[in-house]
């Protein structure tokens, strides 16, 4: 046909099978391709680097393979390139370094190969780089933040890959738009630098992510001057020590995670006074909470509370009920005792909560079912008894419910037929008494039965 007015193309979400054409080339004035959400499988044809006036060029979440033509680099006028969620291999092709007009970038999800390539520097209108999800490995070439290069970046996602190397103090110099560092999971390691361009020159930065990795040492000082940072990560490394004095009196971070690391020291009360927090994990180190803080009850925002394995003991507190916002409570691994307060039946919000690994007594509160938006339960060995309260039956959207190890009495309640959303149920270690209720036959989403080591009896 003749399509050579064509300028813009939306073929997106639909059920689109086979391969893009190549004579895709032969349309000179398309300036926007857009075949995102289909079926489309095979390489991107070499065709496409005809189209010398295309602007937008959107070919995410399909069944693309092969690689990234080199012929990209043909593309002068490309402001966006989106490819995300597909199956595209081998390396980045150095020629995407001659796309001087290139502003947002998206290869997420891939199966990348191969170092970041240094003619990247070269995208003077870069603001957007996400990489995230694929197979890059070898170290952040230095050419990316020296002379001047990426001055107009400001989100950077290279996390879960293969990167390896260390944070030297350089880092970042040219980089002082940057709003979004995102660089966990990979295998960056060494201390990071106590004086460096991460907090001198990246004055704009709102999140930092450098978890799961391999850093070492301390959390330098130096990371208060982040004075606009709302979302800190650093959980899953190897850093050890206080924390810097002051680090608790920031007014602007709402996502803190420092788990599984090695940090130490007391919990000073400026902790319980950041009421912009929203989430805290800080489980698996070393600090001193001693009893359970009655004052984490000012932290009324909060919507992910994490302190497993924190060592807290005493009882749970009451207080927790005035944290309406709360989503996630995770208290396992821990010396709580005594009973679960009635009052947390009022965390609406709630849909993960964990106790598991305590010595928690008496019987699960009844107002539990009052939480219909329950995913999972687990509150597995601990000293629980009573009934499994009918009351759980209200909890439609519940998936997990894991009540191992306990002191439970009486039957399986035949409610749990009704949890039709129902993929894990774990009453093994109990003094559960009767038949298995042929209700469970109905939980078709079911996935693992564990009722083991009861007093149960009848057919199966």
């Amino acid at each position: 046909g003749n399509l050579s007015k064509l300028a813009d193309m939306d073929l997106s979400k639909n059920k689109l099978v086979g391969t893009i054409p190549t004579c895709i080339g032969k349309l000179a004035s398309l300036t926007s391709l857009n075949l995102s959400f289909n079926k489309i499988q095979a390489g991107i044809p070499l065709e496409i680097g005809k189209l010398s006036v295309l602007e937008y060029l959107n070919l995410s979440d399909n069944f693309i393979t092969g690689s990234i033509p080199q012929d990209i680099g043909t593309l002068e006028k490309i402001r966006e390139i989106y490819l995300q969620n597909n199956h595209i291999t081998y390396a980045i092709p150095s020629e995407i370094g001659k796309l001087s007009s290139l502003e947002h970038v998206s290869f997420q999800g891939n199966d990348l190969l191969g170092p970041l390539p240094s003619e990247m520097s070269e995208l003077r209108e870069l603001r957007t780089l996400n990489l995230r999800d694929n197979h890059i490995f070898y170290q952040i070439p230095n050419k990316l933040w020296q002379d001047g290069s990426l001055e107009k970046l400001q989100i950077l996602d290279l996390s879960r890959n293969l990167l390896t190397g260390t944070l030297n103090p350089d880092f970042g110099r040219s980089w002082q738009k940057l709003k979004s560092l995102r660089l966990g999971q990979n295998f960056l390691q060494k201390a990071l630098p106590v004086n460096g361009a991460l907090y001198t020159k990246m004055a704009m930065l709102q999140e930092l992510d450098l978890s799961s990795n391999y850093f070492t040492g301390s959390l330098p000082s130096n990371i208060l001057q982040l004075t606009k940072l709302t979302s800190l990560g650093l959980g899953g490394n190897q850093l050890k020590g206080l924390l810097p004095e002051g680090f608790f009196k920031t007014t602007t971070l709402q996502a803190l995670n420092l788990e599984s690391n090695q940090f130490s020291g007391s919990v000073p009360s400026a902790f319980y006074e950041m009421r912009q927090l929203k989430s805290i994990s800080i489980s698996g180190n070393h600090f001193e909470f001693g009893t359970f803080p009655p004052a984490i009850g000012n932290l009324l925002a909060l919507e992910n509370l994490d302190l497993s394995a924190s060592m807290v003991s005493g009882t749970l507190s009451s207080v927790l009920s005035q944290m309406t916002n709360l989503q996630s409570l995770k208290l396992n691994e821990n010396q709580l005792r005594g009973t679960i307060p009635a009052e947390f039946g009022t965390l609406l919000e709630l849909s993960h909560l964990e106790l598991s690994l305590n010595s928690l007594s008496g019987s699960l509160p009844t107002t539990f079912g009052n939480l219909t938006d329950l995913i999972s339960i687990a509150v597995e060995t601990n000293n629980l008894n009573g009934g499994v309260p009918t009351e759980l039956g209200n909890l439609v959207k519940l998936q997990d419910l894991s009540l191992v190890h306990n002191k439970l009495s009486g039957p399986i309640p035949s409610f749990v037929g009704n949890l039709l959303l129902l993929k894990k149920l774990n009453l093994r270690g109990n003094g559960l008494i009767g038949t298995i209720p042929t209700e469970i036959g109905n939980l078709s989403s079911l996935q693992e039965l564990h009722v083991a080591e009861n007093d149960l009896k009848g057919s199966i």
